[in-house]
C-alpha cells in the first residue's frame, strides 16, 4: 500500500491543481483550456478561495507523498 501513496500524492496534486485553475479561468470568463498555457499562470488574479485550496492540496499532496516514502 505504501507504494502507491506517492502516486496518489502526485495524481492528487497535479489533477486537483487543474481543477482549481480550470475553475478559475471559468469565473473570469475564458475557456477552459486556458489552464494548458504554458508560463501564464495567474499569480496576482486568484481569490482566497482558490489559494487556500491549493494550499490544501500542496498540504495534502505532500503528507501522502511522504508517508508513502517513509
Amino acid at each position: 500500500m505504501k507504494i502507491i501513496l506517492p502516486w496518489i500524492g502526485g495524481a492528487l496534486w497535479l489533477i486537483g491543481g487543474n481543477i482549481v485553475l480550470m475553475r478559475h479561468y471559468r469565473r473570469r470568463g475564458m475557456p477552459w483550456w486556458s489552464v494548458f498555457r504554458p508560463f501564464d499562470f495567474p499569480f496576482f488574479e486568484l481569490s482566497v478561495v482558490e489559494w487556500v485550496a491549493i494550499l490544501a492540496l500542496a498540504i495534502a499532496s505532500m503528507a501522502f507523498i511522504a508517508y508513502g516514502l517513509s
